[in-house]
């Protein structure tokens, strides 16, 4: 449900939609059904594994759900709650348990490494000294003994690890690593292998999946053996009832016997489906449960690299991983099996074929192994264009966060078209690969359908002039172990297509869960002397310098550099290019490293409920220390605690796409008299009383319909309202205007926080007089720290930043006089005090009025603001289609395409297709009967042999014009459509 459509509403929308789908169950079925009650699964665990052994197999445990999606459209909850075994939080650490335990202790995150052998001792907080690990033992390169909490086994950590044999090569520096390579560390090697720990988390469900699939694979297989017993004795039962008068026939056997085989292939097939849909289904979920898992892992690990190891996973990548990446892992979950199970059926179609038509088989068999290379040689192709596409996809992806992120500054520069363009050549050349890939996928499939019909005809052919006759129980016994063998001939490709997608997501995966994460937390001592204590030096993480070189794809057709695709180059322009690529890689590596910013020699304590405001000039280090002391800057010396909670009001304000309120709230229950204290020492009980719905008024994403002081002010109620021990303020004062200034200070000094301790970074000097401690920053140290008279009676940093500071005031004043009394940056209205205090007072007396209890019954307070006047509503509701798809769809679809007679081409191969399938029977039907006068066996199987190949060729056209009308409409009609709607 929507956030802006409230309970009342949602049911008489339920119920509509309801009797929308029973006006059209009469019209279909001819009968009235009744809607099911909404709710019908609420609060309910699937019953899937408590139900008895008839209903698990017969999926007849679903029914119940069946029905109420037959007699209305679905809702979120008429479906039943995750077991735990399902849940993605589960999966996930199982996951990251499983990987990290095959990747050296020194690579894993802080909470899966190895912990003290001896126990645990509290620190004492004057303690300077750091427990567990000691340093010199680290840098000496010794390490000490820990136990790991992973396998149990006492390892080294802290010792050098040596990396994998292997050499480096010259052109290693060219090449982008796809996955983990071996390490070896304290004499034991660690392959950091994803695919085994993933292996290990759903071992259990993944083969018991195979074990179904194996017995469906082998009724499917072994059912050509039962269907020749039953042709056998239909051919003698019909010679021996025309038998003529003194010839000599076999007695047929019983009519029970005819009965029990076509019995016994009837239980096969129906056994046959039930293991085939057990297996899919175990398979799917295996699928499901594999993407839920590496979507949380990777989710976790971005909240968890470092400032290096983000400018390497890229949010780009990051999203990649999330979609495309895992959504690879799911398909292949599987498809992995018809990489076992599919020549399994191969290999009994031949034993079958063998005993059916003896050596001539050999013929098909040598048809089918020819075919192996040039699959394989597929195979690697289109891996090598998969990840090339998917090194184009990081770079759109990249390119368009960016973009989605200062979509404000592109509109106001009137950058759409030049944007837009970059992004159409990204996608294109994403598109020139998606083709390449899918062409070659669309070869194999093609191939491998006509493989065995020509196998088929050979091996016939073969049969025949070896001197044997063809009769029904031989042509269609042989025939039905040959589409048996085509089927996985035809899902071996998909499967690897599969696979190699799935293989290069594993690498990618693989990689962004080793990246370098933030060091240890800062340790929280609840009981210390001081509220912050930091004695070290910290640094900011450097990344490998970029390259000189500027990165660049290769524009496709429409792109900035012309139609077509680009001159082939000569080998001496190429041999020139990989030299230059070569010393332009030797003055990267000669040139002197970028030292990244840092803040040295820091001797800090911050007494408890003390307000400390950090001032120095631009770039000083003010937002460094800041994050020093929260833990996100490296601590490359010394060391630091907090003595309690904290609570960071960033510089860039973050909002929630919800109410005020929830915004505010952050998840926290409701407290009325903290909620109007924070409020109130936020300077918002005007901005309040001039939204439409006051605390109950969404906020768009981002905040795009509040100005950037009002998110400040939103932001710092949150903090305000969070109550913890130690707040850190980074300049909430600089988006606001002078009198909001002033009363957030005085929110700050004298309101709910003023027990708390408060950490600002400001440049509004004259906020210092109230501050009981003052640290002024210059080139990343502390010039100076003390209280505002101590500071300015040594004349020293501060009193020099004061005067400068008084000397651009007088030399900017102006003669304006700002009213304390107009709160401009507020709504961007001016409105008289009386319309504002009515405004507010007519908004709490309707809430009261209907609500009864005023803001303490929220539900309905909430569903009375979400159902007023619709601007108050900045996400609107989904449309959501009921009943059957719409005939616009459909056109759209056949639009997309370019025109119309691509989609008579289009559907025209596929009609083709199924008349060839049934011409195919209807022929083999003949042939049977030898129903043709004056044909020779020779004649059929010439005849078959030709429509065969036609259908190949037919089938390739097909799969050619499906591909290219596909990637056409996704570029055209979907990327440039919503590319266009964006800007």
């Amino acid at each position: 449900m929507s956030p802006g459509k409230s309970a009342t509403q949602g049911t008489s929308d339920k119920a509509e939609r309801g009797e929308i789908s029973e006006v059209a169950q009469q019209s279909f079925l001819g009968f009235k059904i009744k809607p099911r009650p909404a709710g019908f699964a609420e609060g309910k665990e699937i019953p899937q594994n408590h139900v008895n052994f008839f209903s698990w197999v017969l999926f007849s445990w679903l029914t119940p759900l069946l029905r109420v999606g037959v007699s209305r459209p679905f809702e979120i909850d008429d479906f039943w709650e995750l077991t735990d075994e399902f849940k993605a939080t589960r999966l996930a650490i199982e996951l990251e348990k499983y990987f990290y335990g095959r990747v050296p202790p020194s690579r894993r995150p802080q909470h899966l490494r190895p912990s003290s052998t001896g126990p645990a001792t509290k620190r004492d907080v004057t303690d300077k000294k750091p427990t567990g690990m000691e340093l010199k033992d680290v840098e000496s390169g010794e390490g000490v003994d820990v136990e790991d909490e992973l396998t149990g086994k006492q390892v080294k950590l802290g010792k050098t690890g040596k990396t994998s044999k292997r050499k480096k090569t010259d052109d290693d520096d060219e090449k982008e690593r796809t996955h983990p390579e071996k390490i070896e560390e304290d004499g034991k090697i660690y392959d950091q292998n994803l695919l085994l720990a993933i292996h290990r988390t759903v071992m259990w469900r993944f083969w018991t999946g195979g074990m179904l699939g194996v017995c469906w694979i082998a009724l499917t297989s072994t059912s050509p053996l039962v269907s020749r017993m039953i042709l056998n004795y239909i051919t003698e039962s019909y010679e021996y009832s025309h038998r003529e008068t003194g010839e000599t026939v076999s007695v047929p056997k019983s009519v029970g016997y005819g009965i029990g085989i076509s019995f016994a292939l009837y239980l096969m097939q129906q056994v046959s489906s039930l293991f085939m849909n057990m297996f899919l289904q175990r398979g799917l979920i295996t699928g499901f449960m594999l993407r839920a898992a590496v979507i949380s892992v990777v989710s976790r690990k971005s909240v968890r690299l470092s400032g290096e190891a983000r400018m390497v996973h890229t949010n780009g990548k990051l999203v990649t991983h999330i979609s495309s990446d895992a959504s690879f892992m799911d398909y292949a979950a599987l498809l992995t099996h018809e990489l076992y199970l599919q020549p399994a059926q191969v290999i009994v179609g031949l034993i079958i074929l063998l005993h059916t038509i003896g050596y001539s088989a050999l013929v098909g068999f040598a048809v089918l192994v020819i075919g192996i290379p040039f699959q394989a040689w597929l195979f690697s192709r289109m891996i090598g264009t998969r990840q090339r596409q998917m090194k184009i996809v990081d770079s759109r992806v990249r390119l368009l966060q960016e973009i989605l992120s200062g979509i404000r500054v592109i509109k106001f520069m009137a950058y759409e078209e030049y944007f837009g363009s970059r992004i159409s050549d990204y996608r294109q050349d994403e598109m020139e690969e998606l083709k390449k890939n899918c062409l070659m996928r669309a070869i194999m499939s093609a191939v491998m359908a006509f493989i065995p019909v020509f196998a088929a005809v050979l091996s016939f052919i073969t049969y025949s002039l070896s001197g044997h006759d063809l009769n029904a129980a031989i042509i269609f016994t042989a025939l039905q172990s040959f589409n048996n063998i085509r089927q996985p001939l035809q899902l071996i490709p998909l499967a690897i297509q599969a696979v190699s997608d799935a293989y290069v997501g594993l690498g990618r995966v693989s990689l962004c869960l080793l990246g370098d994460e933030i060091d240890n937390p800062v340790p929280v001592y609840p009981d210390a002397e001081y509220a912050v204590s930091a004695h070290g030096s910290y640094s900011w993480e450097s990344a490998e310098k970029p390259s000189d070189e500027p990165v660049r794809v290769t524009p496709g057709k429409g792109g900035p550099m012309g139609k077509g695709k680009p001159p082939k180059k000569s080998k001496k322009e190429k041999a020139a290019e990989k030299e230059e690529r070569k010393r332009k890689r030797l003055e990267r590596l000669n040139a002197p490293p970028v030292v990244p910013f840092a803040l040295k020699d820091i001797d800090l304590d911050i007494p408890r409920g003390s307000f400390v405001v950090v001032c120095g000039r631009v770039g000083s280090g003010k937002s460094s220390l800041m994050q020093a002391l929260l833990g996100e800057m490296k601590l490359v010396s010394g060391e630091a605690y907090l003595g309690g909670t904290s609570a960071y009001f960033p510089q860039s304000p973050w909002i929630l796409n919800a109410t005020l309120k929830e915004n505010i709230l952050f998840g926290s229950e409701m407290d009325d008299k903290r909620f109007d204290a924070a409020v109130k020492a936020c300077a918002l009980e005007r901005d309040i009383a001039m939204l439409n719905h006051g605390i109950y008024t969404e906020i768009g994403e981002k905040g795009i319909n509040i100005s950037g002081g009002q998110k400040a002010r939103v932001c710092l109620a949150r903090a305000v309202y969070c109550g913890n021990e130690i707040n850190f303020f980074d300049d909430p004062l600089s988006a606001v205007d002078a009198h909001v200034s002033k009363s957030l200070v005085d929110g700050l000094v004298n309101g709910p926080l003023r027990t708390k301790t408060r950490i600002l970074i400001t440049h509004h000097l004259e906020v210092l007089s109230k501050a009981d401690l003052i640290i002024t920053m210059v080139d990343g140290k502390i010039a100076e720290k003390g209280t505002y008279q101590e500071l300015l009676a040594t004349s020293g940093a501060l009193a020099k930043l004061m005067a400068e500071h008084m000397s651009v005031a007088h030399d900017g004043s102006s003669e304006t006089v700002t009213d304390p009394d107009l709160d401009i940056d507020s709504a961007g209205l001016i409105e008289t005090q009386e319309d504002i205090e009515l405004k507010k007072v007519a908004i709490e007396d309707e809430l009261e009025k209907q609500t009864g209890e005023g803001r303490t019954n929220e539900g309905t307070a909430d569903e009375l603001a979400k159902s007023q006047a619709p601007g108050a509503l900045v996400t609107m509701k989904e449309e959501r289609a009921v009943g059957a798809v719409s005939s616009k769809v459909y056109t759209r679809y056949i639009n997309s395409m370019g025109s119309v007679w691509w989609a008579l081409a289009f559907m025209s191969c596929f009609i083709l297709a199924q008349a060839s399938i049934v011409g195919n029977t209807i022929f083999l039907g003949k042939w049977s009967d030898s129903s043709i006068v004056g044909w020779s066996q020779s004649d059929y199987m010439g005849l078959y042999a030709g429509v065969r190949v036609l259908s190949f060729f037919q089938l390739i056209v097909s799969s050619q014009i499906k591909v290219l009308i596909s990637t056409s409409s996704s570029m055209v009609s979907t990327h440039s459509s919503v590319w266009h709607t964006l800007s």
